[in-house]
């Protein structure tokens, strides 16, 4: 649920899920709203994984849930990232985050709580925090509940009243200075 570019971290997530295919028969990867062609994405992986890997380049945001239907992993690499839309829609939709511990990612993911948290540019990390999921199904539960929880806290009307706190009190301290 990114663009596939190389600042969303394709070039250290591709070696990680090479890997993770490979050793897991049972493990597919979906790729949505790349924006590129769906050849792009192949040309990063071996064709012998093809057949488990689905590109969707864009898709309608109100289908997402339908999308993620029996997915449980966000992996999330990315390099350089504000507040990602895409991380919040995927703990939304119940997938346990794997994400670098970059700005954005690490003021929503509390690494071992809801979400693994990994250095950027480590696909070593990210491959073993992968396998970690796929090999301890109630640490997988436990991270995708607390992840979803953790989407609740994250309403237009929590953000609008926090800021509204926010604004009334620098206003009141300014007020205060006079």
């Amino acid at each position: 649920m990114a663009s596939y570019i190389p600042r969303k971290g394709i070039h250290y997530g591709v070696p990680a899920l090479s890997e993770i295919l490979a050793r897991y028969p049972q493990v597919e990867v979906t790729f949505l709203g790349t924006g590129c062609p769906e050849a792009q994405v192949y040309a990063d992986f071996e064709p012998s994984l093809h057949d488990r890997i689905r590109v969707v380049p864009r898709y309608q945001h109100e289908t997402l849930p339908e999308l993620l239907h029996g997915h449980h992993i966000k992996l999330f690499p990315t390099l350089l990232e504000g507040f990602s839309v895409a991380l919040m829609d995927a703990i939304a939709c119940g997938l346990a985050p794997v994400t670098t511990t970059t700005p954005g990612p690490i003021e929503v993911v509390r690494n071992g709580d809801n979400g693994i948290l990994v250095p950027p540019r480590d696909s070593q990390a990210i491959e073993q925090a992968l396998e970690r999921l796929i090999t301890d199904r109630p640490y997988l539960e436990k991270l995708r509940r607390n992840a979803y929880a953790t989407a609740q806290k994250y309403s237009w009307e929590r953000i609008a009243r926090d800021n509204l706190t926010l604004y009334e009190t620098a206003l009141s301290q300014k007020r205060g200075t006079k």
